[in-house]
């Protein structure tokens, strides 16, 4: 297994990616800005975006593209 990071300081006690077998899995990102460490402004379609750029660094410092996701959920509570 290879963990994959984008961020030198993590937020959380989990690993944003890890490579097993060839597979890349991606845990949850939230809408937290990894620059200023705060929740993206401008309500669902910030922080959407924020979150979705997030994996998208993921699946870049693991030299994939979005065209090699085979699943994604969205979780979005009101």
């Amino acid at each position: 297994m290879k963990q994959v990071s984008i961020d030198k300081e993590p937020i959380g006690h989990y690993s944003p990616g890890i490579i097993s077998n060839g597979n890349l899995y991606i845990s949850g990102q939230t809408s937290v800005n990894l620059a200023t460490r705060k929740p993206a402004t401008g309500g669902i379609q910030a922080e959407t975006l924020m979150a979705l750029q997030k994996i998208e660094a993921i699946l870049q410092a693991s030299g994939l593209t979005k065209e090699a996701v085979v699943m994604c959920r969205v979780y979005i509570t009101l």
